[in-house]
């Protein structure tokens, strides 16, 4: 008799664990750097951030957002979404993200339900 997979097995999206292990020092140490200097808007670890960031991009200069709800409107704004758009999204713990849906012009729709389709 065959025996089934049992429901509790899991395999992980991704293993972010691998990811953190090689970077977790360097991110320690600038959460530490930067909560010192009180500098959490702005400041030298921001400078130095847009300065490398443009030199990889190949820009002149670049400005980081202030925050997420920012940087998210930014983005669909640079995707050219905006009025006349309706937005579809996923309902989240925070209306961040509508509200950068509405401030880029367009007009966000949430899903009430979660279809399961096939891969």
């Amino acid at each position: 008799m065959a025996t089934e997979a049992t429901a509790t097995s899991r395999i992980p999206l991704m293993n972010l664990g691998l990811m953190h292990d090689e970077i977790a020092a360097e991110v320690a140490e600038g959460f530490a750097r930067v909560i010192a200097a009180t500098a959490f808007v702005g400041g030298p670890d921001v400078a130095a951030f847009e300065s490398e960031f443009a030199t990889y991009s190949g820009r002149a200069s670049v400005s980081g957002p202030a925050n997420g709800t920012d940087a998210i409107e930014l983005g669909l704004r640079a995707a050219g979404i905006g009025v006349a758009t309706r937005l579809s999204s996923r309902p989240t713990p925070s209306s961040a993200t509508a509200e950068a849906v509405r401030r880029a012009g367009a007009t966000p729709v949430v899903l009430r339900r979660h279809r399961r389709t096939p891969c």
